[in-house]
C-alpha cells in the first residue's frame, strides 16, 4: 500500500476500533480505546510533551478498571496497548523501534498493571477517583523507574514523575464526573 493510502486507512482505525470496542463492551470500553489510541498515536509521537507530563494511558486504563474490573481491564490493556503502539510503526513513516512489533514493552506491562491496580483499588472500596488516580500513578511511576533502571539502565527521572501525577490528578479533579458516570 502506498504511503499516501496509509494514513486515512490508519487514523480510521480510532473510529473502527472505537465502534468494535463499543459492540462488544460499551461506552466505556469504546472511550478507552479512543484514549489509549491518541495516546498512544499521536501523543506517543510527541516526546516532549510526555516529559511534561502528558498522558492519558492512566485514565483510559482506570476506566477500564473500574467498568470491567482488574483482570479485564488487565488483559485489554496488555494486548491492546502493545497493538497500538506497534501499529504505528507500520502505518506511519516513523524510523523503526528497537523493541519488537506486538511484545509487550516493559512499560506496556506497567500500564497493564496500572489497570489492574485500578480495578482492585474500586473493588476494596477506594471510590474517589482522584485517590485512586493519585495512587495508581504512584505505582506505575515506581514501575517504570524500576523498568527503566533495570532494563535499560536509565536514570529515575523524578520531574517527569512527578509531572504525571499533577496532570492526571488534574484530569481526575475536572473530569472526574464525566469519568466516573461513563465508567462506574
Amino acid at each position: 500500500m502506498n504511503m499516501p493510502y496509509k494514513t486515512p486507512v490508519f487514523v480510521s482505525t480510532l473510529f473502527l476500533g472505537a465502534a468494535l470496542f463499543y459492540l462488544i463492551g460499551g461506552l466505556a470500553m469504546a472511550a478507552a480505546y479512543a484514549i489509549l489510541w491518541i495516546d498512544k498515536i499521536i501523543f506517543g509521537m510527541l516526546g516532549p510533551i510526555r516529559y511534561l507530563g502528558v498522558e492519558f494511558t492512566t485514565i483510559g486504563t482506570i476506566i477500564l478498571g473500574i467498568a470491567y474490573g482488574a483482570i479485564p481491564a488487565f488483559l485489554f490493556s496488555i494486548i491492546v496497548i502493545p497493538l497500538l503502539h506497534s501499529s504505528k510503526y507500520v502505518f506511519l513513516p516513523l524510523p523503526q523501534p528497537e523493541w519488537p512489533f506486538f511484545i509487550p514493552h516493559p512499560n506496556n506491562i506497567v500500564d497493564a498493571i496500572g489497570a489492574l491496580c485500578a480495578g482492585i483499588l474500586w473493588a476494596v472500596g477506594i471510590k474517589e477517583l482522584l485517590i485512586l488516580t493519585a495512587i495508581v500513578v504512584i505505582i506505575k511511576d515506581a514501575g517504570y523507574g524500576i523498568s527503566e533502571k533495570m532494563m535499560f539502565g536509565k536514570p529515575i527521572d523524578y520531574f517527569s514523575a512527578v509531572m504525571y501525577l499533577i496532570f492526571n490528578a488534574l484530569l481526575a479533579f475536572q473530569f472526574g464526573p464525566a469519568i466516573l458516570s461513563m465508567a462506574a
